[in-house]
């Protein structure tokens, strides 16, 4: 059996003092920001954390091993999430290996939240540092038109920002490689790529915005073989507790014997070869044989009667939601009868009873940890924030999901019509006004029906031959075959070749991408819950001027214009590649097409201007 982590957590464990000597910021009056118990090169000591200083001691050690300036920090990293110890690694520009810390809370959440506090005080000196080593306001700089800087946006919001566009560029890798074919070449500036992507953003923003909730798999730790054939098991600090948070049982022998009566390698060795332990499995009980279970005068007195009586001895006293509760449409079955299925009564195997009833318990406690701590009467709100009773005929609240409904009236899409004037009415009318007189109705009512005469007993009579329908249907079915065998028998495109195509298709595709969104009206703003960093103060995102939009079709228009070159230029590469030309140029037909048609109204509008 492995020997348990110096980090694991319990009730009575003591948190480690921190040092009272003050490392050099402390002693010229500054308070720091925070500080946390931590491990750097394996040795135990204490990280601080001041406004200019990242300093951590040795215990013991009157001169700190790590004092560091901040106004170098270039990028701060996090050990992957759930793995312990939890550990934070911070670069300088000077130092890109930078220094790793491991924190040494006695629970695995308060390391997390130590870590937490310190990458949020960390955030912004970061960010400042690299706003610092931007270019000045005075260095000539490329320009491109994009969104507006009525409004700019703090450093942390920026940090916020890169990091939700980051995460999107990883998990879409043919949009990242779009991103590095025309913004880092410098075709396209960040604001033009990202605007109309918002909804990216937005759903990626929710998603690092959910908070994690607790496992739903019941505690039960698996005895793993080690080489020499000794039964290990592998104790981490969030093993320990979570058995404390599941079996409070196991939490007051620890408290009540540790250190007195064992240390703590010795309670969890007897722990997990205990009758206790045995009560505890996530199993039933006939899988662990009783010869393997060694009497414990300790454990032994921390043993609980079974629940495997008829009736269970823990016995919920709140009322069950009628949402939740299996039974509330008992009475919705009068056809075919209500009475109670005698086919799954409990208690015919009496040692599966206790763990089924383990498994409700278990199942309640993380249904009220969803639910929270208060009264069922306080977890329901009502709109606007205000507490109410909760009434049990009401559960309008419960079902109505609020992200269906749409808060914000559309006022539509303006239509830009080339030939305004046909459809433009110069006569006034009242508003009660018909549109029509009764004679006008009478003749069109009377015109319509004359066209419309024999269309009726026309398709009564018709009776097609099944001959003719067969016929129809072969030649339908021999068409396509012979269209699936045509393009089964091409040979295929070499890799290269064909990430060339490809290449060329997304980036023409980005351009009237951008294009259309510089030339059509702009769409109504996003929700308030949708708006990010960008946004006013009502939540809308901030838009581009008439000319930022001109100057910008512009340039995506000159972009498309070069378009037929590449395509040509493709074509004439094909043959050496050993592709047909035609058949490339078939490949990129539907785009020419579409930039076609861009460049044509593109080409009406300047005339127009």
């Amino acid at each position: 059996m492995s020997r348990p982590s110096s980090s694991s957590a319990g009730p009575s464990t003591p948190t480690r003092a921190l040092s009272t000597s003050a490392p050099a910021q402390q002693s010229t009056g500054k308070k720091w920001l925070t500080r946390a118990p931590s491990v750097y090169n394996k040795l135990p000591g204490t990280l601080f954390l001041g406004s200019e200083r990242l300093v951590w001691k040795q215990d013991g050690v009157p001169q700190p091993a790590v004092n560091v300036r901040l106004d170098k920090a270039s990028a701060i990293f996090n050990s992957k999430e759930g793995a312990l110890p939890v550990r934070l690694k911070v670069a300088f520009t000077d130092n890109e290996k930078g220094y790793q810390f491991a924190f040494a809370a006695p629970e695995a959440e308060e390391a997390l939240q130590q870590r937490a506090e310190f990458v949020g005080l960390l955030t912004p000196i970061i960010n400042r540092n690299k706003s610092l080593a931007s270019p000045a306001p005075g260095t000539p700089a490329p320009s491109t038109p994009g969104e507006r800087a009525a409004t700019p946006m703090a450093g942390p919001m920026i940090g916020q920002e890169n990091i939700l566009r980051r995460s999107v560029l990883l998990a879409h890798p043919d949009l990242a490689q779009l991103h590095k074919d025309l913004v880092i070449s410098g075709q396209l500036s960040e604001a033009e790529f990202w605007h109309g992507r918002e909804s990216l953003l937005s759903s990626e923003r929710a998603a690092a915005g959910q908070k994690r909730g607790r496992a739903s798999q019941l505690v039960d730790p698996k005895p793993q073989t080690g080489e020499g054939g000794d039964i290990r098991i592998v104790i981490t600090p969030q093993l320990v507790h979570d058995i404390f948070e599941e079996f409070p049982v196991v939490a007051r022998a620890y408290s009540e014997n540790v250190p007195n009566e064992m240390n703590e390698s010795s309670f969890w060795a007897r722990y997990f070869q205990s009758a206790l332990f045995n009560q505890n499995r996530a199993s039933t009980r006939s899988s662990a044989p009783q010869h393997t279970v060694k009497p414990d005068l300790i454990f032994d007195a921390y043993l609980e009667p079974e629940d495997d009586a008829s009736s269970p001895r823990q016995i919920l006293s709140e009322s069950v939601d009628r949402l939740l509760d299996l039974a509330a449409t008992e009475e919705d079955h009068e056809e075919t009868g209500n009475e109670k299925d005698v086919t799954m009564q409990p208690g015919r195997e009496r040692g599966i009873l206790p763990l089924i009833r383990r498994f409700n318990v278990h199942s309640e406690r993380l249904l009220q940890q969803a639910l929270g701590e208060g009264p069922p009467g306080k977890r329901r709100r009502l709109e606007g924030g205000e507490e109410a009773r909760f009434d049990p005929n009401d559960y309008y609240e419960e079902i109505v999901i609020d992200d269906l409904i749409d808060h914000h009236a559309s006022t539509g899409v303006q239509l830009d019509l080339l030939n305004a004037s046909l459809f433009s009415t110069t006569t006034t009318r009242a508003p009660d006004a018909p549109l029509r007189t009764a004679e006008e109705s009478a003749a069109l009512l009377s015109s319509f029906r004359s066209q419309t005469h024999g269309y009726l007993s026309a398709l009564h009579s018709l009776k097609p031959s099944r001959k003719a329908a067969e016929a129809a249907f072969q030649g339908m079915t021999s068409a396509v075959r012979a269209q699936h065998a045509a393009h089964r028998s091409l040979p295929p495109i070499p890799p290269e070749f064909f990430r060339q195509m490809t290449t060329c298709q997304t980036a023409a595709n980005e351009f009237l991408r951008q294009f259309w969104g510089a030339v059509l009206p702009p769409p109504p703003p996003p929700p308030p819950i949708y708006a990010g960093a960008g946004a006013g103060a009502a939540g809308d995102r901030i838009g581009l001027s008439g000319r930022e939009r001109a100057a910008k079709a512009q340039k995506m228009a000159g972009y498309l214009a070069r378009t037929g070159e590449k395509v040509d230029a493709l074509v004439k590469a094909a043959e050496g590649e050993g592709v047909d030309p035609e058949r490339v140029r078939a490949a990129f037909g539907p785009l020419m097409s579409a930039v076609d048609k861009a460049l044509k109204l593109y080409g009406q509008r300047r005339k127009k201007a």
